[in-house]
């Protein structure tokens, strides 16, 4: 072991007349204050705009601040774009286009070209060469963003992320889907009807290449709710998540933030085969109960991985979820009942009738109860009924069963993060709820469902968790000479290995007595 050593010390000579800091410091100063930012939101929730605000904050802030349009490589790439005749005004022929164009071009080449097309227009600027060829560019430090405006496939964040780790912070615009039609109504000049189209394209398609809005989004580190607030209010938030990004010490968990974090580790309960949902009720600042998705219990709760006799549908031989079980019975029973018809007659037929009637999204037959119903009994079981003016805080949009139960409890307010296309709560209550208006334009006679804002559940504990404020605040440097909270190093571990290893040979120069440890020689 200790010959292997040397012959690795050997080959690593180097001249180590300069003293070398220690490992630990020196992969310290390697560490970037580079990052890249992404943003993604709905069709008229103002993505461009929060975008533009982030890129301001951050010039304060002396960074070099560098933007890239996604639409410009659909235009670049799509030739159709440019062999169309667009008015200069018909923003929703534009529009229409840029979304074809972007589905074209994820169809022919991968889901993340767009993102690949990112990377490599942040590559080549970064070394203003072309870094194609197979040699290792050492990079260098430098105080720079990317702003990438804007995403629309989850594909295209997960090889940023992979890319970028964390330099990587990716924003979630959101805004009711009133609010965005009447955007494009009013400031594009777009009819209704054609802006519900858009709309409703934009938020996920069928095919695997087109826009997957709704999933993308899920990846958020950061959620803005840009509806009718004025610029101040906007800079405000944003200006907090930027100061985040920069490790600052005096910003902890709003109210929200804390709740949606507790909602969010109630999911992780859950052992449901469809998805993780979960739910915190809140009174006053405190979390009343919890809820996650999952099957009930005699006794009362939901059962746990601690049961003895655990009935969840993935323990039961692995059987497949009750819910697909009963829909697929019923589709089965209607294949049989057109069994009169030719084949060809009879496929298309059945094919109408489990995409048009909504078959596929009925939520009736699932063994598991939903998270904010679990919440409700579970504050009911133990007697605290203080749910009337309580807020609950879900991953989930509340499905139109759970959205009744919710509002017969008296809970005022309700903040989702994930859409929930199957819900009918609104089309079926609309006494009761109110769409998602902004804050100040909501009636107090309905229940308010509103799109969360905050820092994202997953990052919670990462970036509101200090060890030592006092010695953060001792040695923290002005905001125009920080780095980024993110521990992302420039260099590779094989270069730090090679780097210990010098280390450890001007020990042994420079300290004799380290020879008595064994050390290389």
């Amino acid at each position: 072991m200790a010959r292997s050593k040397r012959k690795v010390a050997k080959a690593l000579t180097v001249k180590t007349e300069n003293k070398l800091s220690s490992p630990s410091d020196h992969i310290d100063k390697r560490k970037t204050p580079e990052l890249i930012l992404a943003f993604c939101g709905p069709v008229g929730s103002g993505v461009s705009h929060v975008a533009d605000i982030t890129a301001k904050i951050f010039e304060e802030f002396k960074y070099d601040v560098e933007s890239i349009k996604i639409s410009n490589f659909i235009k670049k790439y799509y030739p159709e774009y440019n062999n169309k005749k667009i008015g200069e005004k018909n923003y929703s022929k534009r529009i229409q286009i840029l979304q074809e164009g972007g589905n074209c071009l994820r169809d022919k080449y991968d889901n993340d070209i767009l993102a690949q097309l990112s990377i490599q227009d942040i590559a080549e600027k970064r070394h203003d060469v072309n870094i194609i060829e197979e040699k290792q560019v050492v990079p260098k430090e430098r105080r720079h963003i990317t702003i990438i405006d804007s995403l629309k496939h989850p594909d295209e964040v997960r090889l940023l992320k992979k890319v970028y780790g964390e330099m990587f912070h990716l924003f979630g615009v959101l805004c009711p889907e009133n609010t965005r039609a009447n955007r494009l109504h009013i400031h594009k000049d777009i009819s209704m009807e054609d802006a519900s189209k858009i709309i409703e394209k934009d938020k996920s398609e069928k095919d695997g290449h087109g826009q997957q809005l709704l999933d993308t989004i899920l990846y958020a580190d950061f959620f803005i709710r840009n509806t009718e607030r004025n610029n101040k209010e906007l800079d405000s938030a944003i200006r907090r998540y930027c100061l985040q990004i920069m490790e600052d010490y005096t910003i902890t968990p709003t109210h929200n933030e804390y709740a949606m974090f507790i909602a969010y580790a109630s999911s992780l309960l859950s052992g449901c085969l469809s998805r993780q949902v979960g739910a915190a009720i809140v009174k006053d600042g405190d979390i009343i109960a919890t809820g996650r998705n999952d099957v009930p219990k005699f006794g009362g709760g939901l059962y746990v991985c601690n049961d003895k006799n655990d009935q969840r549908c993935f323990q039961r031989r692995g059987e497949e979820c009750s819910s697909d079980l009963y829909k697929n019975k019923i589709l089965e029973t209607i294949r049989h009942e057109l069994g009169g018809l030719p084949s060809d007659l009879l496929e298309n037929v059945y094919e109408k009738i489990t995409d048009k009637t909504g078959i596929k999204s009925l939520i009736e037959f699932s063994r598991a109860i939903h998270a904010e119903m679990d919440a409700i009994t579970t504050a009911a079981r133990l007697g605290k009924n203080a749910t009337q003016d309580a807020e609950l805080f879900c991953t989930t949009y509340p499905c139109h069963h759970c959205a009744r139960h919710i509002v017969a409890a008296g809970i005022k307010t309700v903040y989702y993060i994930e859409p929930y296309e199957k819900s009918l709560a609104f089309k079926l209550h609309d006494d009761s709820i109110d769409s998602g208006l902004d804050d100040g334009a909501n009636k107090n006679d309905k229940l308010k469902i509103l799109p969360f804002e905050g820092v994202a559940p997953r990052r919670f504990v990462q970036l509101f968790r200090f060890k030592n404020r006092k010695a953060i605040k001792k040695n923290q440097k002005p905001l125009t000479q920080r780095t980024p909270l993110a521990d992302k190093i420039m260099d590779r571990y094989t270069d730090f290995e090679i780097y210990v290893l010098k280390y450890l040979e001007q020990t042994v120069k420079q300290r004799p007595e380290s020879k008595q440890l064994n050390l290389p020689s």
